[in-house]
């Protein structure tokens, strides 16, 4: 299962990594990998990915805080 999910996984971020250089950053954030679904023609997993991150805990740059993220 794994080696058939490879190639889609690398080709989302490679596509969240252009979005992510188009937008002049150097890191991929979850909007860029929930656009890359979006427009590899995968909506399906988006809405569902979203929620998801609800109310999950990131760690703010450079800062030993966290905070709810608001996606």
């Amino acid at each position: 299962m794994i080696l058939f999910a490879a190639p889609l996984l690398i080709e989302i971020v490679c596509s969240a990594n252009d979005m992510c250089k188009e937008s002049k950053r150097q890191t991929i954030n979850a909007d860029d990998v929930l656009k890359a679904l979006d427009e590899m023609e995968f909506p399906e997993f988006v809405e569902p990915l979203n929620t998801s991150l609800q109310g999950q805990y990131c760690l703010l740059p450079f800062s030993v805080w966290y905070y709810k993220c608001q996606m």
